[in-house]
């Protein structure tokens, strides 16, 4: 994109923010972004964010300057483009579904794990994070935890990019198993039924760069982890991976049960692989950083605020598929039909859920039920669904189910405020609005409900540059209103006998236009 042409963009959307004045105040500019969701943390935006605070207000030179490289993010937000258009009023529904599952005080932290049953069991924190990079938190959402068992979806990810698909599943299998994480079962191929269930992530570890020594497996899955929380560093909490070693019996039971029957690739180390899953479980992260993780499934492996592909679409693909079918403990089946929604849950009271093209979310409270998942968190998911149309499935309702909400859509008053502003900007002989809403993209052939368009406005006005400016970007002079009149008619009944000229030719040239590309193609 050429110079000129970024600075009419910018200075268009700089008209659009600014509504006819010569500035804005920094708070509103930095409002406008927060209430869309692109929080001060996020790469995308901190440079932006540091520029204002060096200003008092904000004109259209210093505008240009800070927003020059966040063009396509602001037009998007300026039109109501976004992934979720009307983020403010999603997260005042997210907050209120926050807030109901808080009050839900059952279950009790995982005991077998010492480190675990110490957390407060009080701890509520959710975060989300949209494909757009929306983002918003609640709660204890800046509060480390170990990822434990959501750790195995990222894990499999990382041995399916590195080692590839048709190798992974040679060594575990894609079926859920219908018996307890740490059950001692194997395929009757003698492999574990998925990379969900404790057995399958002990063998997924043993794959991921096996021949490397361990301190360089485990510094590569951290990098791997902070590409996708989009440079959100990873921790690690010693105390936490001290007691899974102290408590894994049932683990190294399990690696010996499948070595003794050759379940493993030759030359696997028991003990280094424990090891290495169990650093993998004790990888300390907040609701924040897992939030863009889920994003990044739900973008299709693109990180939402770095845009970079971290996984492929196929590898993506897969993890989602097993975290819809096995993610949730021995609740996955029930989990799947109540929510729809991929999702995997850790004993540490982690639920990482993905709303595929949409966004992820990360929902923490440390009281489990009876399979190991969130009491909260799985509230929180069956909420969400029952608020949204998130379920998988929510599409065949074709409209039916009236009482859940379609957070991706416009508002109709959205709708009808973009129509407003353009056809009022028509009737005021606005030319700057009416070059602002175009840049933006908006159809010049918006019409009211009586079906009137722009030029339809502008003719009764008689404003030639109003004319000229439509005409230009593509109006439609031929258009009828409900009156069955065309703006040509408008002119020339008022007697604007040049206005109607302006338009009658412009027809002559769209016709002529029409007979040139019908020849072309019959040659």
């Amino acid at each position: 994109m050429n110079n000129k042409v970024i600075d009419s963009k910018n200075s268009s959307l700089f008209h659009h923010f600014s509504k006819g004045k010569d500035h804005l105040s920094v708070n509103e500019t930095r409002n406008f972004l927060i209430t869309q969701g692109f929080l001060l943390d996020d790469p995308r935006w901190t440079t932006c964010y540091e520029h204002l605070t060096t200003l008092e207000k904000v004109d259209e030179e210093s505008f240009n300057k800070i927003f020059c490289q966040r063009l396509g993010d602001l037009s998007k937000a300026a039109l109501n483009e976004l992934i979720i258009p009307e983020f403010s009023e999603f997260c005042e529904e997210i907050d209120n579904i926050f807030y109901e599952a808080k009050k839900n005080k059952e279950g009790n932290n995982a005991e077998y794990i010492p480190q675990l049953a110490r957390v407060d069991p009080e701890k509520f924190g959710i975060s989300l994070c949209t494909i757009d990079g929306q983002r918003f938190n609640l709660g204890d959402y800046e509060e480390d935890f170990s990822i434990q068992s959501t750790s195995k979806p990222i894990a499999y990810a990382i041995a399916v990019e590195t080692e590839g698909e048709e190798y992974v599943h040679n060594h575990v299998d894609r079926e859920p198993s219908g018996q307890a994480f740490n059950a001692m079962a194997l395929t009757p191929d003698k492999i574990p039924y998925n990379p969900m269930v404790n057995s399958g992530a002990i063998m997924v570890a043993s794959l991921i760069e096996r021949e490397s020594e361990s301190s360089k497996r485990f510094e590569s899955v951290l990098k791997w982890y902070k590409r996708l929380a989009g440079g959100l560093k990873p921790g690690f909490c010693n105390s936490v991976y001290l007691s899974e070693k102290m408590t894994a019996d049932k683990n190294f039971s399990l690696a010996y049960m499948m070595k003794s029957v050759g379940s493993f690739p030759k030359g696997v180390d028991i003990s280094s692989t424990l090891e290495f899953y169990f650093q993998c479980c004790s990888i300390e992260m907040n609701c924040k950083s897992m939030s863009v993780i889920a994003s990044t499934l739900a973008n299709g492996g693109i990180c939402p605020l770095t845009h970079e592909r971290v996984l492929s679409t196929k590898t993506t693909r897969a993890v989602l598929s097993l975290m819809f079918s096995c993610g949730m403990y021995d609740y996955s089946g029930q989990f799947a039909f109540t929510v729809g929604l991929p999702a995997k849950s850790g004993v540490s009271g982690i639920i990482m859920l993905v709303v595929p093209g949409v966004a992820g979310f990360a929902i923490w409270s440390p009281r489990l039920d009876k399979y190991g998942n969130s009491v909260r968190g799985i509230d929180f998911c069956n909420k969400l669904t029952e608020k949204f149309n998130f379920h998988n499935f929510d599409n065949l309702l074709n409209g039916d189910d009236v009482s859940k909400k379609d957070p991706r859509k416009k508002s109709k008053t959205s709708k009808q405020k973009v129509i407003t502003e353009f056809l009022y900007g028509c009737m005021e002989n606005d030319a700057n609005t009416i070059k602002r809403m175009i840049m933006s993209g908006v159809d010049v052939n918006l019409m009211d409900y009586d079906r009137r368009t722009g030029l339809h406005i502008a003719a009764s006005e008689g404003f030639e540059e109003i004319i000229e400016l439509l005409v230009k970007h593509g109006a439609d002079a031929s258009i009828k209103d409900r009156w069955n009149s065309t703006p040509i008619d408008d002119a020339i009944r008022l007697n604007k006998i040049k206005i109607a000229d302006i338009l009658t030719e412009s027809l002559k040239a769209k016709k002529s236009r029409t007979n040139s590309d019908t020849e072309v193609n019959q040659k």
